[in-house]
C-alpha cells in the first residue's frame, strides 16, 4: 500500500492539534504523580529493590532439598520402579469379610478394588474399602502401646501384665471390635486359654444382634441372614439400608442390579418398596418410597401382615388388625 492511501489515526483531539498539554504528557513515561513516591524514593529505584528482592527469595524456595536415599542391598522379587504390584487379601469389616486387590508401588499400598473372583465383592467395592487404606497413612493412628494417656514400652507392659493377670482371683476383660480373621480367632482362643479368669467382650456401633434374636424367635437358633436379590420378585425394606450400611452390601447391590436388568429379567424385573425414616441409597433406589417415623413401622408391619393374611397363611392372627396404615396406598 502506497503512503498516499495510508490513513492516520490520532487518540485525541489534543495529540491531532500537537498542543503544548500533548508534548509535555508524552515526554513523560507514566502519568503525573506516578513516577516518583512521597518519600523521596524513585519508583524505578524502587521496582529495582523489590526485583531483587523476589529473586532472593525465589533462590531460597529452589534450593534443593537434602534427602539420603541408600539403594537395596538385595532387590525384592518381582518389584520394578514404575510397576505396579498387585496383591489379592481380604478385609475383615463387621461379621463379614471382603476380599480385596490391593494396587502397590514401591510396597506402598495405593489404590483398592474388589476382587472379581470373590463372591463378597465380585470386582466392586463401597466407600469403606476405598478409604481403607488412608488408615496406613493416617498419621493420628496408633503407634504405641499406652496406659491411659501415657506412652508405654513393650518392657512395661509385660511387667504389667505379669503383675496384673498372673492373680486368678481378678477378673479379665478384653474389649475389643467384631472380626472374621482366622488368626484373630486363634489369638483369642489362645489368650482365654492362657487366662481362666478372663472375659472376652465384642463391641461395635453397628451390630446384627437383634437380628439374629430375632432369627432365634422365629427358627429357635440364631442365624445369619443371606439376601439373594437376584432371585426375589418383590423387595421390601423396612428401615434397611441393605445397599450402603449392611454386611454384604457390596454383593447385595450386585445381586439387585442383576435382577432389574430389563435386557436380562424382561419385564418381570424386581420391584422395591422401601419403607424408612431417613433418606438412604436404598430408598433413593426403591420403585416406591414411604416416609414414616422410626416408631411407626411396627404399625406399618401389621397393617401389611393383616392384608397378607387374606392370601399368605401363617397370618390369621393379623385378620382382624387395623390402624391407621391398613388403608394407605402406594
Amino acid at each position: 500500500m502506497s503512503k498516499e492511501n495510508q490513513q492516520t489515526y490520532w487518540k485525541s483531539l489534543n495529540e491531532l492539534a500537537q498542543n503544548e498539554e500533548f508534548v509535555k504528557a508524552a515526554e513523560r513515561e507514566f502519568p503525573k504523580e506516578a513516577s516518583e513516591l512521597k518519600d523521596g524514593l524513585s519508583r524505578r529505584n524502587f521496582l529495582q529493590i523489590m526485583g531483587a528482592s523476589v529473586a532472593l527469595a525465589g533462590l531460597t524456595s529452589c534450593r534443593k532439598p537434602v534427602q539420603k536415599i541408600l539403594p537395596l542391598r538385595q532387590q525384592p522379587e518381582h518389584m520394578v520402579p514404575g510397576n505396579p504390584l498387585y496383591y489379592a487379601t481380604s478385609m475383615p469389616f463387621k461379621d463379614s469379610v471382603y476380599g480385596l486387590i490391593v494396587e502397590t508401588n514401591q510396597g506402598r499400598p495405593t489404590k483398592i478394588e474388589g476382587n472379581p473372583d470373590h463372591p463378597s465383592t465380585l470386582g466392586s467395592t463401597n466407600v469403606f474399602q476405598q478409604a481403607a487404606s488412608l488408615e496406613l497413612y493416617d498419621r493420628d493412628r496408633s503407634r504405641n502401646i499406652r496406659q491411659g494417656s501415657d506412652t508405654a514400652t513393650r518392657e512395661e507392659f509385660e511387667a504389667f501384665c505379669s503383675q496384673h493377670f498372673s492373680d486368678t482371683n481378678q477378673r479379665i476383660a478384653f474389649i475389643s471390635e467384631a472380626s472374621s480373621s482366622p488368626t484373630y480367632t486363634r489369638l483369642k482362643q489362645a489368650a482365654l486359654e492362657r487366662f481362666p479368669n478372663a472375659e472376652w467382650v465384642t463391641y461395635e456401633p453397628f451390630s446384627d444382634e437383634t437380628r439374629m434374636l430375632g432369627n432365634e424367635k422365629a427358627f429357635g437358633q440364631k442365624l445369619r441372614t443371606y439376601h439373594k436379590f437376584d432371585q426375589a420378585k418383590v423387595v421390601l425394606s423396612l428401615d434397611d439400608d441393605f445397599m450402603q450400611l449392611s454386611d454384604n452390601d457390596v454383593e447385595n447391590v450386585k445381586r439387585f442390579s442383576e435382577a432389574r436388568r430389563v435386557m436380562a429379567t424382561g419385564d418381570d424385573m424386581t420391584r422395591l418398596y422401601s419403607v424408612e425414616s431417613a433418606f438412604t441409597l436404598t430408598g433413593s433406589n426403591a420403585d416406591h418410597r414411604l416416609r414414616v417415623k422410626a416408631a411407626q413401622i411396627p404399625l406399618f408391619l401389621n397393617a401389611l401382615a393383616a392384608r397378607l393374611s387374606e392370601s399368605v397363611s401363617g397370618l390369621e392372627a393379623y385378620s382382624n388388625h387395623s390402624n391407621e396404615f391398613s388403608q394407605h396406598a402406594w
